[in-house]
């Protein structure tokens, strides 16, 4: 496994053989302009050339196209009742540096690559753990906490109509041929939208779960090739 960053240090790209997985990490403290909503710790993987999981994007800067500011516009496991933008989550807007927001990545004993991040003005913390699982299989954990009640809320994002349900807690993706089996929760199929040039929308599939609203919450998955 490698590690790269790029995009001043904002992006951190994990390479496990053909799989390679792209996360929000770090504030770019240099940004002039503020970032309407936060990605910290959301992902999208990548199988050899193939997308596996996205990021549906912005449909316009329309006022009114304001979905992408949701949990469900991102990857991970979130905190459904807070959602995803300036004040009320990790705050990447440049003018609210000044906010108690951390984060870190370290490696473990094991191989596996660990991220977490933290506001501690309202006792949220989101925590990601990547490693490697055979040569064609990756195995992910992800836990939120908060320091209130939680409305726990996890979701994927996958291009195309290709994803389809097997099992209460697995998505099967016929290109590129992938599996993708969840610990911890049942997940459901829907669709929903990917923006293409600001404007145009493509057809997308989404896994959705609701964990139970507690102070700590928790889900793995695993993704394997299956050819």
């Amino acid at each position: 496994m490698s590690i790269g960053k790029f995009g001043s240090e904002n992006l951190l790209r994990l390479d496990f053989d053909a799989i390679t997985v792209y996360v929000g990490i770090f504030r770019n403290v240099a940004a002039v302009h503020s970032h309407a909503h936060e990605d910290m710790l959301s992902y999208a993987v990548y199988v050899g050339a193939a997308e596996a999981l996205i990021d549906p994007g912005r449909p316009s800067y329309l006022p009114s196209d304001a979905g992408f500011v949701a949990a469900t516009a991102h990857n991970g496991l979130a905190d459904a009742d807070w959602p995803v933008r300036p004040r009320l989550r990790f705050f990447s807007n440049h003018a609210l540096r000044r906010e108690p927001c951390d984060c870190g990545i370290s490696r473990t004993d094991d191989g596996a690559v660990s991220l977490w991040a933290e506001n501690r003005l309202f006792g949220l913390r989101r925590e990601l753990t990547i490693r490697r699982q055979g040569a064609n299989s990756i195995h992910a954990e992800e836990r939120l906490s908060a320091s209130r009640i939680l409305a726990p809320s996890f979701t994927h994002n996958f291009p195309g109509l290709e994803a389809e349900q097997s099992g209460d807690a697995a998505v099967r993706l016929a290109a590129p041929g992938l599996e993708i089996a969840y610990e911890g929760a049942r997940v459901e199929i829907e669709s929903a939208e990917r923006a293409r040039d600001y404007g145009s929308r493509l057809p997308i599939r989404r896994a959705r779960a609701r964990l139970p609203p507690e102070r700590e919450a928790g889900i793995a998955w695993t993704l394997r090739r299956l050819d």
